[in-house]
């Protein structure tokens, strides 16, 4: 993978908030969690508009980062921001430079080769 840098002042959880802002599919998992509500992964692969098995891996890298947590709800399983103020914090903070930063860097990445 890749290292990135923050300032001293970005602690470990928001830098991986950051990080997954970064990623399109995250990006998007994240924002829906972001009302504070619960969804099934159903709920979730419709509103993120990705193949269930794309959905299914970057949600399981934010539940294993903490970012997001899974419990069962009347024998289902639904998932919810473990702390959406904190992300809702994080995207007032540093939207749009951070949001956009994604399409500049992949844009950079061929107009170097």
């Amino acid at each position: 993978g890749e290292t990135r840098f923050y300032p001293l002042f970005v602690t470990a959880e928001e830098s991986l908030v950051i990080s997954s802002l970064r990623r399109d599919t995250q990006k998007y998992i994240l924002l829906s969690l972001l009302d504070g509500k619960s969804f099934s992964f159903s709920e979730i692969v419709q509103k993120v508009k990705k193949a269930p098995s794309t959905v299914s891996t970057f949600l399981a890298k934010l539940v294993e980062d903490g970012l997001v947590e899974a419990e069962i709800i009347e024998l289902k399983k639904v998932y919810f921001l473990k702390n959406p103020d904190m992300v809702h914090e994080i995207i007032k903070r540093y939207s749009p430079v951070l949001l956009e930063r994604s399409a500049y860097n992949f844009a950079d990445t061929f107009s170097n080769l």
